[in-house]
């Protein structure tokens, strides 16, 4: 499988969509540092950090590896490349967790040239990061478990399905359901236990609060713990707690983590045996 690896390998640093993702990531993270940084905020006590801008590019990481694996594997099962290599011997073992370990490789690059270009422009705008070095850690280390899962997932979807355009849309829509799906759980987690019956505008503008009751979108019992298994067990749902410097249930996450990657790897691995490669 080593002669696989460095194939592929070979064939990855030689492709242009795997540099135009390292462009896109640098030009994204340069973006998100210089559209944040106000000189005038800077300067009142309302600042930003690095806290504040870091982690908004991990929104966008599941569109960017959808992107590349789909395109790079999709091509490789639609021109043949797949069916030859079974051809001349190799297992299907092989080929999966060849493709599988190759597509993880560059997630990670991906990840680290973020780090070094948010960090390298970030620190001289914003100051270094105002919360502790243990949670910068936690969220770096769940950030690159979560590119592990989305490429898991794609390699899934990609080696399975013949027409990579179709890979290319499924990823996409794969992405966009996590996505949407963590989003929705979030904001439920985040309705407060108490709210007021009626908030009105005084005619001097001011806020005039009514009693304070019961909040009926407040999810509690079983019902709140499912919700909150869920939204740690998606990378979505983590990455989007990290943006929100939320580290409550953290400790489980890279529990969650290898849990998925081994489910997802085993479902992609069972359908490609049984798929027809022609």
């Amino acid at each position: 499988m080593l002669k696989l690896i460095y194939a592929n390998l070979n064939h990855l640093f030689k492709n242009k969509i795997f540099y135009v993702e390292i462009i896109l990531t640098v030009i994204l993270s340069a973006f998100i540092v210089f559209a944040n940084y106000s000189p005038e905020i800077q300067a009142t006590e309302n600042r930003l950090y690095l806290d504040d801008v870091f982690f908004t590019m991990y929104q966008l990481m599941g569109f960017i590896l959808a992107a590349r694996i789909s395109l790079i594997v999709g091509t490789e099962y639609s021109d043949g490349t797949i069916r030859n290599k079974l051809i001349v011997g190799r297992t299907r073992t092989q080929v999966y967790f060849s493709h599988l370990i190759t597509s993880i490789v560059p997630s990670c690059l991906v990840l680290i040239v973020h780090g070094v270009v948010t960090y390298g422009l970030g620190y001289f705008l914003f100051g270094n990061f105002q919360m502790p070095i243990t949670e910068v850690i936690t969220a770096l280390v769940c950030a690159l478990m979560a590119s592990i899962v989305f490429s898991a997932f794609f390699v899934a979807i990609a080696i399975n399905c013949s027409n990579k355009a179709i890979t290319a849309v499924a990823s996409l829509l794969l992405i966009l359901g996590l996505t949407f799906l963590s989003a929705s759980l979030g904001n439920a987690l985040a309705e407060p236990e108490m709210t007021y019956d009626r908030i009105t505008i005084s005619v001097d503008g001011g806020l005039q609060l009514g009693d304070l009751i019961a909040n009926p979108a407040y999810v509690t019992g079983i019902e709140r713990t499912i919700y909150e298994v869920v939204y740690d067990l998606f990378p979505t749902g983590q990455l989007i707690q990290i943006y929100g410097n939320d580290f409550a249930r953290c400790a489980r996450w890279p529990m969650f983590s290898v849990a998925l990657l081994i489910l997802i790897t085993l479902v992609g691995f069972l359908a490609f045996r049984k798929r027809d490669i022609r």
